[in-house]
Parts: C-alpha cells; sequence; structure tokens
C-alpha cells in the first residue's frame, strides 16, 4: 500500500472513531471499534473469568463483534509489525499531521533566495531518522507500563489501562479534560521529538511488538533477511534471530517480575465512597479495569453517571459514579430541578464499557442489583406537613416502599423494605420534598 493510500485510509478511519464518539446512537459500533486496539483487548480478557453470570455479556451481538474485532487485529499485528499503529490508530495519525505541519514550517521559514547545491544529494539512508532510531532505548518504559497493567488487571492493582490511543482519543471527543491535556501534551511532543510517544511511552506500541516476535521464534533461518529488511533499525541478517530471542526473553522476565508488583498491590486504593455503576462489585478491580473513555457517562439516558473530579481522588480521577443529584449543567429550568435515577432494565452503561470494567448482567440479576442504600428524613417529607402523598409508594419499581403508622407524624409515613430495595433513586427523583428538600438520600453501600 503506498504512502498516500495509506493516509488517506488513516484519515476516513479517524473520522469513524470521531463520528462514533460525537454519535450517542452510534455507541455500541464505537464500543467494537476500541476493541480493535491489541493493548484494550487484552484488559478486557480477565472480565471474561470473573462470575459466570456476566458471561451473558460477551454473547450479545456487541460482545462476539468485539471477540472477532480484537483477535482479528491480534493476527494483523502478529503478521505484520506495529499493525494497528500502520492503519488505525488515530492517535498516531494526528502524530503524523503534527510532524507534516512541522515539515511545512520548516520549509517555509528556509531561504527562499538560497541556491540548490550543484553536488547530487547523499542518497537517504535506510530506517527512520536517527533521532527516531535513539528511542529505542526507552522502550523499557513502554513495556513496564503495558505489561504491569496486564497483570494489575487480573489482581485488582492499580492500572494505567488510560495511555491507550484509542483511550485518549475517545475520552478527548467526550471532552473528558485529563484526555484533552494528555492529547495536547502527545501532539506538542510530537512536533519536537516526533515517535516518542510511540517508541517510549504507549503500552499499546509495546505490546505489538511483543506479539509480533512470537512466530519469528520459529521463523525458519532463510527467512531472516525478510524479517530485517522490515526492521525499524536497520540490522544485519545473522543477528536477527539473537535479538528476536533476546527481546521476547526480556518480556518473560518483566513478566515475571511484575506480575507479584501487581499482586502485592491489589489492595492499595484510596478509601472511597461512591456509588458505582450497576454491577460494579469490588471497587479494586473496577480502578483497575476502567479506562476513564467516557462512553458510560455518555451514554446513560438520565444522566446520572458523572466523572469523578480531580479534587475528589486522583487515583479514582475520570472514572464514573451516579451522583443523584441535579444536573448543573442542564439547559432549562425544568432539567435543573429534575433528579437523575437508574432505571431498573437499563444497561446501556455496560454496553458501551470496553473492558467490561462495568459487566452485563443478565435482566433479571440487573433488576435485582442494589448498587446503593436509601436514608429517608421525615421532616422533610410531605406528611409531616400534613400533606396527602404517597408519590414515593407508586414509582418503586421493587414495591419496596410501604407505609406504616408513626406517632412522630400522627400518620402513615413511608417505610423502605433494604431487603427489596435496589438503590435505583426513583424515590429521590420524584419526592417533592419539603422547601426544596428531598426526604430521600442515597448512600453508597460502603458505609453501612
Amino acid at each position: 500500500m503506498t504512502r498516500t493510500w495509506r493516509f488517506i485510509l488513516r484519515g476516513l478511519v479517524l473520522l469513524l472513531y470521531l463520528g462514533c464518539g460525537l454519535c450517542v446512537a452510534a455507541f455500541p459500533l464505537g464500543t467494537v471499534l476500541l476493541a480493535a486496539s491489541p493493548f484494550l483487548f487484552l484488559c478486557g480478557v480477565p472480565a471474561w473469568f470473573d462470575v459466570p453470570s456476566q458471561a451473558t455479556g460477551f454473547w450479545t451481538g456487541a460482545g462476539i463483534a468485539s471477540c472477532v474485532m480484537g483477535l482479528a487485529f491480534l493476527a494483523l499485528v502478529l503478521w505484520k509489525r506495529r499493525g494497528f499503529c500502520r492503519f488505525v490508530c488515530p492517535m498516531g495519525t494526528l502524530q503524523d499531521g503534527a510532524g507534516e505541519l512541522r515539515s511545512c514550517l520548516r520549509a517555509r521559514s528556509s531561504t527562499a533566495a538560497e541556491k540548490p547545491s550543484a553536488e547530487v544529494p547523499p542518497e537517504r539512508s535506510e530506517g527512520p531518522p536517527r533521532r527516531v532510531r535513539g528511542y529505542h532505548r526507552f522502550h523499557f518504559v513502554a513495556g513496564l507500563l503495558a505489561f504491569y497493567t496486564l497483570a494489575a488487571v487480573w489482581f485488582g492493582a492499580t492500572a494505567f489501562v488510560f495511555l491507550d490511543p484509542l483511550v485518549i482519543f475517545t475520552a478527548a471527543v467526550h471532552g473528558a479534560g485529563w484526555a484533552l491535556g494528555l492529547a495536547g501534551l502527545v501532539l506538542l511532543l510530537s512536533l519536537f521529538f516526533p515517535k516518542f510517544w510511540c517508541m517510549a511511552i504507549c503500552p499499546c506500541g509495546s505490546v505489538q511488538e511483543f506479539l509480533w516476535r512470537i512466530p519469528r521464534l520459529v521463523m525458519p533461518s532463510n527467512h531472516a533477511a525478510q524479517v530485517a529488511d522490515s526492521a525499524e533499525v536497520p540490522t544485519p541478517v545473522s543477528k536477527v534471530p539473537t535479538q528476536e530471542r533476546r527481546g521476547f526473553l526480556h518480556v518473560l522476565a518483566s513478566l515475571v517480575i511484575l506480575a507479584p508488583c501487581a499482586y502485592l498491590l491489589r489492595g492499595v486504593h484510596a478509601l472511597t465512597s461512591r456509588i458505582r455503576p450497576p454491577g460494579v462489585r469490588e471497587e479494586g478491580r473496577f480502578l483497575a479495569r476502567c479506562t476513564r473513555c467516557g462512553n458510560c457517562v455518555a451514554a446513560c439516558p438520565t444522566r446520572l453517571l458523572r466523572p469523578v473530579p480531580f479534587s475528589g481522588s486522583l487515583e479514582a480521577a475520570g472514572t464514573p459514579e451516579a451522583v443523584f443529584e441535579p444536573i448543573p449543567e442542564a439547559g432549562t429550568e425544568a432539567e435543573q430541578e429534575t433528579l437523575p435515577f437508574c432505571e431498573s432494565s437499563c444497561t446501556r452503561c455496560a454496553q458501551v464499557c470496553p473492558t467490561h470494567a462495568i459487566p452485563l448482567l443478565p435482566p433479571a440479576e440487573r433488576q435485582r442489583f442494589r448498587m446503593a442504600r436509601v436514608e429517608f428524613d421525615l421532616t422533610h417529607c410531605r406528611i409531616y406537613e400534613q400533606h396527602e402523598c404517597r408519590i414515593c409508594e407508586r414509582e418503586c419499581p421493587q414495591h419496596a416502599i410501604s407505609f406504616v403508622w408513626s406517632d412522630d407524624a400522627y400518620a402513615n409515613v413511608p417505610c423502605v423494605d433494604e431487603t427489596l430495595c435496589t438503590g435505583c433513586g426513583r424515590c429521590r427523583a420524584f419526592c417533592p420534598g419539603v422547601d426544596g428538600k428531598c426526604a430521600f438520600s442515597m448512600m453508597p453501600l460502603e458505609e453501612e
């Protein structure tokens, strides 16, 4: 494929990812496209072995399509070195565009009156520029980030899944502040140090290098010349098999060292008291597998999910939490007064999660899943003010609210049955309250 056609293909792929990120209706397709990243696909594999009931999410149409997409690109990177980077990666396309801009500015700033030399210019050397070749000494940084993260998502330790290029691009499209800042930093870095991010930091690139080396270990010696020709750094043919085996053994040694580290760090997490999306059971595993891409926040129909701000916790920043408060950025007064809640049958957040950090539960289990607990304050109830009201009882989908006699109010008042309540927040959303204060409060389960 010529450079022009590859540039056209990468531009179309960039527009496809941009459209899927902006259009809420295209989120299922966008989730499938996120599986194209080998690093992100492998980070989602541990979720397949958690709970048998959660496996139902993998047999949906989007789940099967994501699996096929991930396996196809794994095959591509086994055959073509950094195949994902060459044809798909949107961040790589933007970095190449920034490099072309840098070249154009340099050419325009050069003196136009300068006479071209009559000497024949030397032939361009094979391989990348000398500066890019020097970045290979930093490959170990990307390798440490990549393989530590792959081990951490299994044990529930702090991971770096958010460094995947598709995650950065998708989160930036959704308007996440951390992603916009990181994407800007990567593009700015590419102006002065081309390909430094790809070669030295990007964990997806390191995983592709490792996968590409696997079939070369069993490659016959007469094919070594082909490996040398396709290498990014010109290498003597005689040294190719030895270097491939050496790199492969270095990666295996890193896994042996990093896996115990991830296991020891599995319980080291900031103490949080947050209400997570429905289906999340363990805070540690959720923090390890969440990519902070913002798909669940954008897909939530009631706008209940919102990203955790950096002021709350640096480790949990960008992860989704359920906030049962008015939407501050809503447009009309009616929208500002409306309290969000979680529909008992809704699974949109789980459907768009690329690493299955939010499990897709079966319908029956989803309706019974308890995500929060409810506290009732009688002083904020209209019945306490001698007004008749049974809105909460009518709106509760689980029939967890009944009315019992209260001597304080001298009337029948709401009583929540915690064995039936799932913490969906519907009672709070429709409660008229007193003086603008709702009688129901949603509390995290950890505070029980």
